[in-house]
């Protein structure tokens, strides 16, 4: 026997009831959608960021130094293949390959000196991530020369172009082009005051020759302004990054470029601290900054604006500019102190027992590092200087041999 199943029927009432809580049941669910879609996708107003912008400079052609750089690119021609210029300062020196480079670099090394003759420099914001701002080439063949000068005994020559070439590698910290520029503007000041110290073991240049570079060096050690400067330009440049990622739910604009506005105002803030980067979420010390970028849990990849919070997270660059700056500042401190020492051994024909005997003949006080603040030591019984350096590693530069 089949089971019957029983039949109701609803009375009107009973249906009215029934039609409002499924309504209701509708609504909750359309405002939950709501409020789930506006907590994702409802962006804020765009931050008042009037004091991290740069203020175009508007340089007319002939008075940046960019404009004379760029048309000296475009003369560089290479002897062969640029590997072998390139092979040349690494492992073989040949003085005479480098001397034919030079000379037959002659109208590019001219447009470069015109270039380091003007007062300003700007060029357009970059915001690639390469090895250098793309003067490296420039750079190379300025080096080259400085070598060539020396090792063809017109020694007076190489220092005063290695301090043009330190003058060119603080032009392009201060261009304006963004992060990468000054940090190949750094490393091209590292590089040469390496060539610098080399110099300083054969020279026989007099030692008032020698001691007149000292005061110059510290005259061209990188300031806060310079940093200040690419600080701003990086600015400019997320800006523009954030302007053109792609939209989706998980993106906020405006909310993300608060984000970089509030960590870029406290670099700007914290940059003449020598030994902190306060950035949001980002280690303190200067030391491990530029290995460590801030830590972004999972959790955030379901939280709002969590691509905008990854792209802020992941933003390594300040931390790396920061730590360049203390490198070459570091090595320039170094660097004044040997062409002392080179002074003062040529003059009595020993080093001194310590540095203090230099004071204050060649510089008012010891040169510091910029890792700890701390004068820069020094050993006569080791022959070499050393300091607080990277990552929490000790820099020594040497002076056996002189």
């Amino acid at each position: 026997m089949s089971k019957v199943t029983p039949k109701y029927d609803l009375t009107p009432e009973m249906q009215r009831k029934m039609a409002k809580r499924i309504i209701i049941r509708i609504a909750v669910l359309v405002a939950i959608v709501i409020a789930v879609y506006g907590y994702f996708r409802f962006d804020v107003q765009p931050p008042d960021d009037a004091d991290l912008r740069l203020a175009p400079l508007k340089l007319p052609d002939e008075q940046n130094a960019a404009w004379y750089f760029d048309q000296a690119l475009a003369e560089i021609r290479w002897p062969g293949d640029a590997e072998t210029v390139e092979a040349m300062m690494s492992d073989v020196w040949d003085q005479e390959l480098a001397e034919r480079f030079v000379a037959e670099n002659a109208a590019a090394l001219a447009l470069a000196d015109k270039g380091l003759a003007c007062t300003g420099i700007e060029v357009p914001l970059s915001s690639d991530n390469g090895p250098d701002s793309g003067y490296s080439p420039l750079a190379t063949l300025m080096l080259i020369e400085t070598h060539a000068l020396f090792n063809a005994g017109r020694e007076r020559e190489a220092f005063d172009r290695g301090m043009k070439l330190l003058q060119f590698g603080g032009m392009l910290q201060e261009s304006r082009g963004g992060p990468i520029y000054f940090l190949h503007g750094s490393e091209v000041r590292r590089q040469v005051l390496a060539a610098m110290r080399d110099f300083l073991a054969t020279t026989t240049l007099s030692s008032e020759t020698i001691a007149g570079y000292i005061q110059p060096l510290a005259d061209l050690r990188a300031g806060d302004e310079v940093l200040d400067t690419a600080l701003r330009a990086g600015y400019e440049i997320t800006l523009d990054r954030i302007e053109n990622y792609p939209r989706d739910i998980f993106f906020l604009p405006n909310e993300t470029k608060r984000l970089y506005a509030e960590t870029y105002r406290r670099c700007l803030q914290d940059a003449r601290r020598l030994r902190y980067l306060h950035t949001a979420g980002m280690p303190v010390s200067v030391n491990d900054v530029k290995q460590r970028a801030p830590f972004f849990e999972l959790i955030g990849y379901v939280a709002r604006n969590s691509m905008g919070k990854g792209l802020h997270n992941y933003d390594i660059l300040l931390g790396r500019m920061m730590a360049s700056k203390c490198r070459e500042n570091t090595d320039l401190s170094a660097t004044q102190i040997l062409f002392a020492l080179k002074c003062h051994t040529l003059q009595t024909g020993a080093f001194p027992a310590t540095l203090d005997e230099l004071v204050p003949q060649y510089f008012r006080t010891v040169p510091v590092s910029d890792y700890d603040g701390r004068p820069i030591r020094y050993s006569r019984e080791t022959s070499q200087l050393w300091c607080a350096g990277d990552e929490g590693e000790e820099l020594a530069y040497s002076i056996e041999g002189w």
